[in-house]
């Protein structure tokens, strides 16, 4: 019974990581994870969501929801619900819900070009919003996230070319590393790393002193010959 009981959760789970949610389906991971956070137990926001875009949609025109979203997505959440209340204890209710679509995620032959490793290195280190610049399409995976002085962030990662295949490359030479800055302000925001660098002094050296960074660059650079 406790076999059936849980096939039947994991195929609900299965039906709504495999819904059309306005993207493409591959990109389906992204969505889902940044609305049940990091914790993956926020299904209050993962519903609420979905209700919301239906409300929204459903103002300009009466089948505009059902264009962009499986039309029984909201349902599917709920009986996910009801089928985890039935198993655990209501205050971790969400949190085997959330289990089971990740569970969902990580066995779906859609998305076996998802970003694993990048998104759980950053999860650990409390940088889940800066995910989506590391998911599906990022070339390389995340090696570790350095925190400088609980204010600084610099991301080290391995990068590929365009058309590698993963295995034959890291045989043939070893994987190109970059690296991506970042500063976590008083109010908790984190801002994009949309500049790369070669180094990671090169990096630290940009988000703590960007004005001299040039400078600092250059001293560092002359040290190092």
């Amino acid at each position: 019974m406790e076999t059936g009981t849980k096939l039947t959760i994991l195929d609900l789970a299965n039906k709504f990581v495999n819904c059309k949610m306005n993207c493409n389906i591959e990109h389906n991971p992204t969505r889902i994870l940044r609305l049940i956070g990091p914790k993956h137990n926020d299904i209050v926001s993962l519903r609420n969501h979905f209700i919301e875009e239906k409300e929204r949609l459903d103002k300009v025109g009466v089948y505009e929801f059902e264009r962009y979203y499986d039309k029984d997505i909201v349902n599917i959440i709920d009986e996910l619900i009801e089928d985890c209340e039935k198993r655990t204890e209501p205050n971790k209710v969400n949190a085997l819900v959330g289990g089971f679509i990740v569970t969902a995620l990580k066995e779906g032959s859609m998305f076996r070009k998802f970003k694993w490793n990048n998104y759980e290195k950053l999860a650990a280190a409390d940088l889940f919003t800066l995910f989506p610049e590391f998911d599906t399409n990022f070339r390389g995976d995340i090696i570790a996230c350095h925190k400088v002085g609980g204010k600084y962030v610099v991301i080290e990662s391995e990068q590929y070319p365009f058309d590698y295949d993963k295995q034959r490359y890291k045989t043939k030479e070893p994987a190109e590393k970059k690296f991506y800055s970042t500063e976590i302000r008083k109010n908790g925001k984190i801002y994009s790393t949309n500049t790369v660098f070669n180094t990671f002094e090169e990096a630290l050296f940009h988000t703590m002193c960007p004005n001299q960074y040039s400078a600092m660059s250059i001293l560092f650079n002359s040290q190092k010959d």
